[in-house]
């Protein structure tokens, strides 16, 4: 059987999808999780960071990250007015300061790691400059730096953090002033159904409804981060997984031998899905405090948990 996985994004709440794979290690594959269990693994955002982990059969290091990880292993700064000003007046392209998040990249992830024998990974990223979603496999790649440096775009939410001057594949070819995957794709449902596997995976980071934030925003660039890491997002993704669930209910309705052909010639394909998102709506994209990540982690694990004893 080829298992697919698709990772959404979320920032903080990549902890979430931790959660479900742990209870995915502890219980489906009995302790261990290879890379080749996911055949196929998609990720935007933070999700790319929790695949390439996967990818990279390095499991028990991102158990580490996500137990260990504070506020000071991501990002630098905050979102005080006097801040957001001195940034405006000195052209700066983000607020926050993104080297410890280059930083634990750096650290944790290798092109050379990736076990692209048994599992292909890819993540997405968005240019500025041409205003397309750009899905990258591991093959793509040939240069650690510029593969981390994709890994690194796709995780760089606009406006927070600077974008990634240029990313460069194996061709050379440059893909220039890139960001999140998420503001486009933020489920990246089409690049995995592309492969055509028999299971389809998904964890969602964010829930189906999400309550308003107790204190409303004080100045733009928090407005600007609210409504791009939690409404917006929140709500490409719901339009996707409905539209997928949708043709798929529809696809396994038909009678025996019955086929529907897409627009490009193939045919449309009854998948097994697995959805796995949180109950409860789990707060700001940029709160890496420790109650918040274990909360997080431990609302993945019972939602994977009902999920799959359902």
């Amino acid at each position: 059987m080829k298992r697919a996985l698709v990772l959404s994004g979320g920032g903080s709440k990549g902890a979430f999808q931790y959660g479900a794979l742990r209870y995915i290690v502890d219980h489906e594959m009995h302790g261990g999780l290879p890379a080749y269990y996911f055949n196929i693994i998609s990720g935007v955002s933070v999700g790319s960071l929790n695949g390439v982990m996967l990818a990279q059969n390095h499991f028990e290091a991102l158990t580490y990250l996500w137990e260990n990880i504070t506020t000071k292993d991501i990002y630098k700064g905050n979102l005080d007015i006097i801040r957001i000003f001195w940034k405006l007046l000195t052209h700066k392209l983000g607020v926050l300061n993104d080297q410890p998040l280059q930083d634990l990249i750096d650290k944790n992830i290798s092109l050379k790691a990736v076990d692209q024998t048994h599992c292909d990974f890819m993540f997405g990223t968005v240019s500025l400059d041409s205003g397309l979603y750009y899905s990258f496999h591991a093959y793509d790649f040939d240069d650690e730096d510029q593969f981390r440096n994709g890994i690194l775009a796709s995780s760089s939410m606009p406006v927070l953090w600077p974008p990634v001057a240029e990313v460069r594949n194996k061709e050379g070819i440059p893909f220039r002033q890139l960001v999140d995957g998420g503001i486009r794709n933020v489920s990246p449902l089409g690049d995995v159904i592309d492969y055509n596997p028999d299971e389809v995976v998904i964890i969602n980071c964010n829930a189906h409804d999400f309550k308003p934030y107790p204190n409303p925003a004080k100045n733009m660039i928090k407005i600007a981060a609210r409504a791009l890491t939690e409404i917006t997002i929140n709500q490409i993704f719901q339009q996707d997984i409905r539209e997928f669930l949708h043709i798929n209910d529809i696809i396994s309705q038909l009678p025996d031998g019955v086929k529907v052909k897409k627009t490009d010639g193939t045919f449309y394909k009854k998948y097994k899905s697995i959805l796995i998102e949180p109950s409860y709506d789990l707060g700001d994209a940029l709160d890496f405090s420790r109650y918040k990540i274990d909360r997080s982690i431990q609302e993945g694990y019972e939602a994977a948990k009902k999920t799959f004893e359902g």
